[in-house]
Parts: C-alpha cells; structure tokens; sequence
C-alpha cells in the first residue's frame, strides 16, 4: 500500500500536469478564434474570385488553358503528381494527424507517380519515415497560417507546374465532420470544368467578352486562385488542429479530474487508517501496567 507521501507526491504531479492541459485548452481556443476571424476577412475576395472563374466557364465552356483539364479529363500517368500534405508540427491532436497522413497513404495507391509537399514537422517525418518520395526543399510550417506563407507555397507550387514537372496538384487537408477531424483530397490543379459547371446546368449569355481573350484572364486568374484556395486548406486544417487538441486536453482534464478524486480518496483513507493506529498505540501504551490480571 502507498505511503501518505507517495500518494501526496503523486496528487501535486496530477496537479501541475492539469495545469499545463488546461493552459493548452486555452491556448488552442484562443488560436482557434483568431483564424476564423482571419478566414472570414479574406473569405470574399477568395469566394468573387472562384464565382468569376465559374462565369468564364459559362460564357465559354470551351475555353483551353494549361491550367483547364482536357475533355475528355485525361492527363498523361507517366507526369509526377504533386500532393500538399497539411500537418501540425507537434503531437496530442488526437487523430488530426494519423488521418491525414493515412489520407497520403491511401493516395499513393490511387496515383502511381505522387510526390509529397509536407506543411508541418509531424507529416514531413511521417512520410520520410514511410519511405515515401518527398521533397526536400519544400520546407513550410503548419502553425499560424497566412496569406503570405499561402503564397509561397502557391508560386513555389505554380512554378513546377508551369514547368511541366508535375502534371496535377492535390491538397490534402482536414477539416472537422460530424464531431471530429477528417481529411480530405481535392484537386488543386488543372481546374475541372464540370466542378464549376455541372453537365446540365444552363451557360451564361454570349454576349458577354473577355479581353483580351477568356484563356488570358482565366490565366492571370490562376494564382490568386492557387493562392485563396491554400490559405482556405491550411486556415481550415489549423482550426481543425485546434479543436483537436481543445478535445484531446479536455479528455485529459477529465481523467486528471477523475485520478485527482480517486488519489484524495486514498489520501483520506491512508490518513484516517494512519491516525488510527496513533490513537490505538497511544491508548495501549496509556494503560497500567498489571491492568487486566
């Protein structure tokens, strides 16, 4: 059985480590608040600029561009296909991480050319870890997301694919669904007509011009775009962190609620056990001596 000073020890440990997740609950709210503030005042310009693209859809359905998949939606399997993995850079999220990085995982198996471009230190050892192709250059952080850290990603992202070294880009990024973190994949690049333009669904008038032609401005589109979409993925996927993390510390506060009343029971019960056997000792010892004969 525990001593009163190991079971006292081990109270005051419980103590401190409910302390430190009850901080992190409150830190990650906090976090939390401030990125969807973020989101909502960038969300317009982003949201008009994905409606324009969609309207050049429908006044010419036939626009060609290197940034448009072909119809039929072919593209040579030989090209190395780009995936943005969204992780945070540290652990206690609960799933937020595993999902996507078996998200990634899974990718592999859909495409058999897929490069990795990891946003955060837990997805980057992951897939090293696996074995899987990443690039090493790509070097970016999954805390505190900005539009200045969405652009370099869009441009370094851009400049491969205008290139011709990667044929699609993907972005995998998580987003909470039904009370916990799930990790999607869509296509970043070539757009895809029938995502903006269901088959079926009515054009806009011919009569209105693009100048100098809808190809040149669906073109000067393309990296505002990339830029809106990334900053959405990588905001979306932080705030799913962080309602991952206010859940794993407020499981965490629970169970040290739980042992800290279990840990007091016993304190109470090994000191009520203690003064006892005083009391009994000290009565004994209090008797004269010949009594009882």
């Amino acid at each position: 059985m525990s001593s009163l000073k190991e079971i006292k020890e081990r109270i005051e440990s419980v103590r401190e480590t409910r302390k430190i997740t009850g901080a992190m609950y409150l830190i990650s709210s906090s976090k939390l608040r401030r990125a969807r503030e973020s989101a909502a005042n960038t969300r317009i310009y982003f949201d008009a600029l994905r409606g324009e693209i969609k309207h050049i859809f429908k006044v010419s359905p036939s626009v060609e561009s290197k940034y448009v998949n072909p119809r039929p939606d072919e593209i040579p399997d030989h090209l190395t296909h780009a995936c943005i993995v969204i992780t945070s850079d540290r652990g206690l999220v609960g799933s937020y991480n595993k999902n996507a990085v078996r998200r990634a995982e899974e990718a592999c198996a859909e495409h058999t050319h897929l490069k990795f471009f990891p946003v955060g230190e837990y997805g980057r050892r992951a897939l090293l870890e696996r074995g899987y192709d990443v690039d090493e250059d790509f070097v970016f952080s999954g805390e505190n997301p900005t539009l200045q850290l969405a652009r370099k990603i869009a441009y370094y992202m851009l400049r491969l694919y205008d290139s011709g070294k990667i044929g699609r880009i993907f972005v995998i990024y998580s987003s909470f669904e039904g009370g916990a973190p799930k990790a999607f994949m869509p296509r970043l690049l070539p757009l895809n007509r029938t995502a903006y333009v269901p088959d079926g669904e009515e054009g806009a008038s011919s009569e209105f011009e693009y100048f100098p032609t809808a190809k040149d401005v669906i073109d000067s589109m393309i990296p505002g775009y990339m830029v809106g979409f990334i900053y959405g993925a990588l905001v979306e996927s932080f705030s799913c962190e962080q309602q991952s993390r206010m859940m794993a510390m407020n499981a965490a506060n629970r169970s040290a609620d739980e042992l800290l009343e279990e840990l007091t029971r016993d304190y109470m019960r090994e000191r009520q056990a203690a003064i006892t056997e005083e009391i009994t000792e000290i009565a004994a010892g209090s008797q004269p001596q010949g009594a009882g004969r």
